[in-house]
């Protein structure tokens, strides 16, 4: 499980989302967050756990925005790199 702050992400999410369900279990869930780019600068301006509803459609068909959450700044180079990164691993990150 990933730590945010020393706090697992599920915990972290479960309490920001104002989702207890979330806690202990992120299985069907995915972290989202609102992106907007601004030169050679991109935002997440807001962060937010969509779950998945049991159809295809219904996925992320629902946010919940985490209240409290600031929004992160980060240079498109580093982020461009990071996410070429994640698209070139063998398997998910998440195993």
């Amino acid at each position: 499980m990933v730590l945010l702050d020393s706090v697992p992400l599920d915990a972290f999410l479960a309490r920001a989302a104002g989702d207890p369900s979330l806690e202990g279990d992120l299985t069907c869930a995915v972290v989202v967050a609102e992106v907007e780019r601004h030169g050679d600068r991109v935002s997440w301006k807001r962060v937010g756990v969509a779950r998945y509803g049991g159809a295809p459609a219904d996925f992320a068909a629902e946010v919940r925005w985490c209240d409290g959450v600031e929004s992160m700044t980060f240079r498109l180079d580093e982020y461009q790199t990071f996410l070429g990164r994640c698209r070139q691993l063998e398997r998910p990150w998440w195993t």
